[in-house]
């Protein structure tokens, strides 16, 4: 919807791991991304309502969501976060820039 909604997204992590595969049953490397959904009113005001790292393995393509230890393995890459800036703080930053051009709007008009 254009006024109000739910977007379904999904951003590629850098990293491989190797991990055992329920499936095959052995140490295969595993590629991960990270999904997530925004809720958003206008397309401007959005924010990231859920987020989950997946691995799919590259022998037999079974997917596994990451959880506990293993997500806090991910949350430490170097990459640092995977979620592009707009989309996690997108609410966030329209406020900022309003607040700002009213600010500079309100100085301008006092000098």
């Amino acid at each position: 919807m254009f006024v109000w909604g739910y977007i379904d997204k999904e951003v590629p992590i850098a990293a491989e791991v190797s991990d055992k595969c329920p499936r095959c049953q052995v140490m295969t490397p595993h590629h991960l991304k990270c999904e997530y959904q925004i809720v958003h009113l206008y397309v401007w005001l959005r924010s990231v309502k859920s987020e989950k790292t997946i691995a799919t393995c590259d022998r037999c393509g079974l997917r596994t969501e990451l959880v506990g230890e293993k997500r806090g393995l991910i949350d430490r890459l170097p990459s640092g976060d995977p979620i592009p800036i707009f989309d996690r703080y997108g609410s966030n930053l329209l406020v900022l820039l309003v607040l700002a051009l009213f600010i500079w709007f309100m100085v301008t008009i006092g000098a």
